[in-house]
């Protein structure tokens, strides 16, 4: 582990809060699954734990959800742009995140399987917070409470996306449903001690920041955030002088380009190579030699990128025939 104190601080504020119990010198109860996790720093200071519940392989807490019962996915920024395609442009976006992390139960074997995370010898359990649920008992009464049984507000909520701990609720332009659906939001969470982070509530607005993506729905526009194109620009450059590589840090290349290519769908074409060369070994560890293909798709990229604006349309998700627009081609002699 690389960075042990800042993974002991980062579960020393997960115990305060009420997340985590322990540590246990032995475990506490049966069906005790260890999962190894990892460490990222935040931005805006301090770490984020990351935990795996896919590990270990075969007796991780996911091996033991019936998949078929249970199966979550979050929302895309694909899935926010449709919406804003349907409601128009100059669509109103809001969006509030919850400022501690709300975690949901797990269940696995019949008995019941706790996830845990292991550090210094020690094992602490992650508890399940009270928020599953006070949604399940008190969610239904609060929001009527503050709602006033609104049939808009009911139409208003099959237009959100969702994420682990954040929101966008999108309602046509000049529609007062996204100021009125934030507002029901906020004092039925108040109602309920669920904590919403204050600097985190924005909107409405026609501008709005979604897993990294800035939308705009007056230019519908995507947007690839400033910060995360100067990454770019300065770190593809080196990439085109490297004769090697480990698999993991392909892989974190292959996952930064793959997010740009929300906004430059194109870059995909120069992505698949890529991608093909981190399969040709196993472990993240292992040494991957860079072929001519990579540095060529990478110098695609250098090239690219600086003479880029940064924006990119909302695709058409309806796809119109060619006959419509009298498209034709032909074999040319040239």
């Amino acid at each position: 582990m690389t960075d042990p104190d800042a993974v002991t601080t980062a579960i020393t504020k997960e115990l305060r809060l009420g997340h985590t119990i322990g540590p246990f010198a032995v475990p506490p109860l049966p069906n005790f699954v260890v999962n190894s996790l990892g460490l990222r720093p935040k931005k805006s200071g301090g770490h984020r734990i990351i935990m795996d519940l896919s590990q270990p392989r075969n007796d991780s807490v996911n091996h033991y959800i019936n998949k078929e019962d249970y199966t979550l996915t979050y929302s895309r920024v694909d899935d926010a742009v449709a919406i804003l395609q349907r409601l128009g442009q100059g669509a109103l976006i809001t969006k509030w995140t919850l400022s501690t992390r709300s975690d949901c139960a797990r269940y696995g074997r019949r008995t019941g399987t706790s996830s845990a995370l292991n550090g210094k010898g020690c094992s602490s359990s992650i508890a399940c917070s009270p928020l599953a649920f006070a949604l399940h008992r008190s969610y239904s009464t609060a929001w009527q409470k503050h709602s006033s049984g609104s049939s808009k507000t009911e139409q208003t909520l099959r237009t959100y996306c969702t994420t682990w701990t954040t929101t966008l609720a999108l309602a046509p332009p000049n529609s007062p449903q996204c100021q009125y659906l934030l507002n029901t939001i906020l004092n039925t969470c108040r109602d309920l001690a669920i904590p919403i982070a204050p600097k985190k509530v924005e909107g409405p607005s026609t501008t709005m920041t979604f897993l990294g993506i800035t939308l705009d729905t007056l230019t519908m526009t995507l947007c690839l955030p400033d910060d995360k194109l100067q990454d770019l620009l300065q770190t593809l450059p080196t990439w085109l002088h490297r004769h090697s590589c480990t698999k993991r840090e392909l892989l974190s290349l292959i996952g930064t380009l793959s997010f740009a290519c929300k906004c430059i769908p194109a870059g995909r074409i120069f992505l698949r190579r890529m991608i093909d060369l981190s399969t040709t070994v196993r472990k993240l560890r292992d040494t991957i030699t860079l072929s001519d293909a990579f540095r060529l798709d990478a110098k695609w990229w250098c090239d690219f990128l600086p003479t880029w604006n940064g924006t990119a349309s909302f695709l058409d998700t309806k796809w119109t025939p060619s006959r419509d627009l009298d498209l034709y081609t032909d074999a040319s002699a040239l």
